[in-house]
């Protein structure tokens, strides 16, 4: 029994283990996810942002030229009002920044921001930045850069470092869905693996507890539930033995002759025979049932009568025996 436990022990630990990084990998792919996620989301919220600040820097007689065009014209007419507000009304980083900030906040993002103004025309480099001497400029996530100017002379960088309480917020619906899955898959393996285990293991000697009530006595050829119990010959014991050791309790006919028998030919009548008088045995106990899988096989059910018997009508050789009745009945003449 000990070598048993410790295989069982063992696969548990596997499935947990593995049932773990699995969770974890999919954690880390879905932070990964959102984070992206929400780094477009602030890029387009900085976009907007930088939009209504030079809206507010615009001049009146730009704002009416603005008005002329469409198309390819109007974004000819914004690229000069962007050179125009350069000279007239230039850019304010850290005003840019708490209005980026403010919208951040309209939408519910935590995040520590900086931006940083450039502006390259003729070999000439200006740079400001909003928060000075700051690690946001090498640690956080990088923008996509705005360029502005008819030259596009203009470059806004903004870096954002996204807080984690906000992406597990954001992405906690999906956190939520794997996480379940992945605890319902782990727990329907290790009930699988607990099954395979118990009916697989059957000790060659001494008592075997088939069920709650129900037990083998392998030594003394007993089957026992409860107050029911009915003593087996040694070929119905081991023949019994072969069946729970199956899995699902199922073996075909050539593999229980194989196993029972060996390699000889003309058994099919012993078979048949061993088969009868198992089956007339467990007729004493009433939770064990040994039914035929028409034309495959034999199969042991733990169960009620009424479950035996729905087992063997809906399995797929009775539909392959119904279906083929009436193949032979309709269309075969």
């Amino acid at each position: 029994m000990i070598p048993h436990k410790i295989k069982n022990f063992t696969l548990t630990l596997v499935i947990l283990f593995s049932a773990i990084v699995l969770l974890l990998v999919t954690s880390v792919a879905i932070y990964k996810s959102q984070s992206i996620h929400t780094a477009k989301e602030i890029s387009l919220i900085l976009e907007n942002a930088l939009a209504n600040d030079m809206s507010n820097r615009m001049v009146n007689p730009m704002a009416q030229d603005m008005t002329m065009s469409e198309n390819a014209a109007e974004q000819y007419f914004h690229k000069r009002m962007q050179t125009h507000l350069l000279h007239k009304n230039p850019i304010h980083v850290s005003s840019l920044d708490s209005l980026f900030q403010q919208y951040l906040r309209e939408k519910q993002i935590i995040a520590e921001t900086a931006i940083r103004y450039i502006y390259e025309l003729d070999q000439i480099q200006d740079t400001l930045d909003s928060k000075p001497n700051s690690t946001l400029y090498t640690n956080a996530y990088a923008l996509p850069p705005i360029l502005l100017g008819t030259k596009n002379e203009i470059i806004i960088q903004g870096h954002a470092k996204i807080a984690t309480r906000c992406i597990l917020h954001r992405g906690k619906k999906l956190f939520i869905i794997f996480g379940t899955l992945i605890s319902l898959l782990a727990a329907l393996l290790m009930y699988a693996a607990y099954r395979q285990m118990k009916q697989h293991h059957v000790p060659s000697t001494g008592l075997y507890k088939i069920d709650r009530h129900l037990t083998l006595n392998i030594d003394t050829l007993e089957l026992q539930y409860k107050h029911q119990s009915v003593t087996l010959t040694p070929q119905s014991a081991q023949i019994l033995k072969l069946f729970l050791e199956a899995p699902d309790h199922y073996l075909e006919y050539e593999e229980l002759e194989t196993l029972q028998w060996g390699n000889n030919h003309e058994i099919t009548r012993r078979r048949e025979q061993a088969i009868a008088r198992l089956r007339t045995s467990l007729e004493e106990i009433s939770v064990m049932h040994l039914i035929s899988v028409w034309g495959s096989g034999n199969k042991l059910v733990i169960g009620s009568k009424w479950e035996a018997k729905r087992m063997e009508k809906f399995s797929f050789p009775y539909f392959k025996r119904k279906t083929v009745s009436f193949i032979k009945r309709f269309f075969v003449r």
